[in-house]
């Protein structure tokens, strides 16, 4: 059986990740307002950069999620200990959140209906056994809970995973794997976008199987772990090479998102070949924000400021501020509604981010001091 090895030595590095990862995903979701542009303005064209820069969290997160379980279970995985032992760490909190978010809904869509106005869905849904029991499944209880049925899937998978990462280690093929991994995401996404082109209700279920369309950050992560030393040495070796190279990936690929936004009003309404270029491109264009962020999460781990205690402290809570930040997005929303202040405006923006990542980043904090906390947030990432 395999366990925790108490002489691994601890990754700094990763906090930093998470905690960058965090701070994008609330990015994400606070500025996710120009869905559709009409008249591209200073006000459209930073959300929109903002948006599309910041999807590098999941990535990143699935990448975290192999380096870890590669540092922590490499061989002779006893699967049942382990797939319990990944349960508890996340099933409870999950189960939780989802039930506060349905209760939520529940409450605005009675709120809405006295009131004459739309639910949170635009349609109103009544709760049964059986559509609690899918949303659960399917991670759907909030639009940011499908992310926790993706990381189980993973755990689900993982001792199979690392048993054929290490076969392929075994041969030196370890490239090989990758292209595999590379081009199994890749298919795998565009079936899903000809599915959903498609509109095929026969196969939504489909919709549900996250896995495959992260499959190489997963390895990318398990194959970083495992060269860890190795990698580094090489990216502070030609970092301004790599930084150099990395940027110009990004500024390409940000230009191309932002010129199909604006051109077809929305990423979802983009033409088909832009959106297979996309699929295509997106594992290089997050890789090259991952090798910037590990660098200059590398240099985070010798500083001592400011900047560096907030990442590395929003990095230890990252889980619990995923789980809970959805419930300030939509009640500081409803807050700045009242007040006037609606996404037309500039200052919505900062305002809405600020307040969000505040609150979320306290609430964690002080749920955190409570007995029973780590049962509601879970345990923060203090370590690998």
């Amino acid at each position: 059986m395999s366990s925790l090895n108490d002489k691994l030595t601890h990754i700094e590095e990763i906090v930093y990740l998470r905690g960058f990862s965090i701070l994008a995903v609330i990015a994400i979701h606070t500025s996710g307002y120009f869905s559709k542009v009409s008249t591209p303005n200073l006000t459209v064209i930073i959300n929109l950069v903002i948006g599309v820069f910041s999807h590098f969290a999941v990535p990143m997160f699935i990448f975290i999620s192999g380096f870890v379980l590669s540092l922590k279970y490499r061989e002779n995985i006893h699967k049942i200990n382990f797939v319990k032992k990944r349960m508890k760490s996340i099933v409870p909190q999950y189960l939780i959140f989802s039930f506060v978010y349905l209760i939520m809904k529940e409450f605005h869509t009675l709120y809405a209906s006295l009131l004459g106005l739309p639910s949170v869905s635009g349609v109103s849904e009544r709760l049964s056994i059986g559509i609690i029991l899918f949303k659960l499944l399917t991670g759907s209880s909030c639009f940011h809970l499908w992310f926790i049925i993706l990381i189980i899937q993973f755990y689900l998978l993982y001792p199979f995973i690392i048993k054929v990462y290490t076969k392929y280690s075994q041969k030196n093929s370890i490239m090989l794997l990758m292209l595999i991994a590379y081009f199994t995401q890749v298919i795998w996404e565009i079936y899903i976008l000809d599915l959903n082109n498609r509109a095929s209700l026969n196969l939504q279920f489909i919709n549900y199987i996250y896995l495959p369309s992260y499959t190489f950050y997963f390895i990318a992560g398990i194959y970083f772990s495992q060269h860890f030393e190795a990698i580094m040495s090489m990216i502070s070796k030609y970092k301004i090479n790599i930084v150099v190279l990395s940027i110009i990936i990004i500024l390409t690929v940000v230009s191309s998102y932002l010129t199909f936004e604006i051109y077809y009003g929305s990423l979802n309404e983009t033409h088909p070949y832009s959106s297979l270029i996309l699929i295509f491109i997106s594992p290089i264009y997050y890789s090259s924000i991952c090798l910037i962020l590990i660098t200059i999460a590398r240099k985070l781990t010798r500083q001592n400021t400011v900047y560096s205690v907030t990442i590395h402290r929003f990095g230890e809570y990252s889980f619990g501020i995923y789980l809970i930040h959805g419930v300030f997005l939509y009640c500081i929303l409803a807050l700045l509604n009242v007040f006037g202040v609606t996404p037309k405006s500039f200052i919505f923006y900062p305002l809405y981010t600020i307040m969000v990542t505040g609150l979320s980043y306290t609430s964690v904090c002080l749920l955190n001091r409570l007995p029973l906390g780590s049962y509601v947030i879970g345990q923060s990432r203090k370590s690998n």
